[in-house]
């Protein structure tokens, strides 16, 4: 007889997976709001690293201890729902940031709303996958968290396209209201959705003895996993731009990045609870940086389609690999933190390192795009072998 998930279960993963879309789509407007910048305003790459550095780092500091409040009073889902919020607040100052002629004010408010924003992002990943952990077995938990990062990658790559294509009536500044306010409902939304579902969780009284050794070596590697793909990631509207312009094919672009990971994480989701984990992970990093070197080498006509659809199966799918990976070395009852650790330490805090990397490596000149990519893609594939000094998953 085939097992199946209780209807409140499946009810958990709807409102999260809503909270995942509106989550990960919203972050497209980060590198998005630097592209604009420095197309319209010309403004230089040393304000642009740090508008994305802020928000990573933001980010980052913030997520440990959006996960030890979720883990000691029990409120995943309202958090989660408080963050989708502040995000679409970071979004709205975007929006306010792009109405000023003055240049120093631009760049003042673009930083601002860059830290609101990384604050509001922090919460999703860890509060989420704490809750599909606590609700899904070890034997389909991994499948959960792909087909849950899939509705975020949906987000991701409607997003891009509707942007543009509501801009073409609203323009930049109107489309992004829009989708601020988008974000203000939908986090309503699973305040009141999730809030019903009065999802069980067991209280920490301690974050003693969570961080394992193991823990810890995955935290290094994802450190610096994170640190080389999402340098790319971060500045890859600005790279295409400067190829195509800001101009729906840029959007198209963008979206075929996105398009892929749709299925890709619930197939790695699936690996995840079949394979040893660690040969995934490996798997994924070697896909992602030889893909991209690919696409920097040789990316003429449909090739170009391709290559960045390879890029984005390979590397949009931390959410269930990094995540079914926190589960095996973290106790049910600290989640919430241990994924925040790997989740907002290791993946976000990598993404700091990675725009800084990129913006050292093309000294001014965004010319020198190209070339920071394929080191880049070169360190990923190196970043690959790291997995197996981690203990064999079960």
């Amino acid at each position: 007889m085939t097992e199946r998930a209780p209807k409140s279960d499946i009810t958990k993963l709807a409102f999260t997976s809503l909270g995942h879309f509106a989550n990960d789509g919203m972050l497209f407007f980060v590198p998005l709001v630097v592209d604009i910048i420095v197309q319209q305003r010309k403004v230089a790459p040393l304000y642009t690293s740090l508008i994305l550095t802020l928000f990573y780092a933001s980010s980052a500091i913030f997520s440990t201890f959006a996960g030890r409040i979720a883990d000691k009073t029990g409120k995943a889902a309202r958090l989660l729902s408080l963050g989708i919020f502040v995000l679409s607040l970071g979004v709205l100052g975007f929006d306010i940031a792009l109405s000023e002629t003055n240049e120093q004010i631009l760049i003042a408010l673009s930083m601002l709303s860059s830290v609101i924003a990384g604050i509001g992002s922090s919460f999703y990943h860890p509060l989420g996958a704490s809750i599909l952990q606590r609700s899904f077995s070890s034997r389909f938990r991994g499948f959960a968290l792909g087909l849950n990062g899939s509705i975020g990658s949906l987000g991701r790559a409607l997003y891009p396209i509707l942007f543009f294509a509501l801009s073409t009536f609203l323009m930049e500044k109107g489309a992004l209201l829009f989708f601020a306010l988008l974000g203000v409902a939908i986090s309503f939304v699973i305040f009141v959705g999730l809030s019903e579902s009065k999802i069980e969780t067991n209280k920490a009284k301690s974050q003693k003895r969570v961080v394992s050794t193991a823990l810890l070596v995955l935290l290094a590697i994802t450190v610096a996993r994170s640190a080389t793909v999402q340098g790319m990631t971060a500045w890859l509207p600005t790279f295409l731009s400067t190829k195509v312009g800001l101009s729906t094919k840029l959007g198209f672009l963008l979206t075929t990045t996105y398009v892929t990971p749709i299925v890709g994480q619930i197939i790695f989701g699936r690996l995840m609870d079949k394979f040893d984990k660690r040969l995934v992970l490996t798997l994924a990093s070697f896909g992602s940086g030889c893909s991209m070197l690919l696409f920097v080498t040789y990316s003429f006509g449909a090739f170009g389609y391709i290559e960045l659809a390879l890029f984005g199966f390979f590397t949009y799918n931390a959410f269930p690999i990094l995540l079914s990976l926190t589960s095996e070395y973290t106790p049910r009852e600290a989640y919430a933190f241990g994924n925040a650790l790997i989740w907002g330490v290791g993946s976000t805090g990598g993404s700091v390192i990675g725009p800084l990397l990129v913006g050292a490596i093309i000294l001014g000149s965004y010319s020198r795009l190209g070339f920071a990519f394929e080191v880049l893609s070169i360190a990923t594939i190196l970043v690959g072998v790291l997995p197996i000094l981690l203990p064999k998953t079960h």
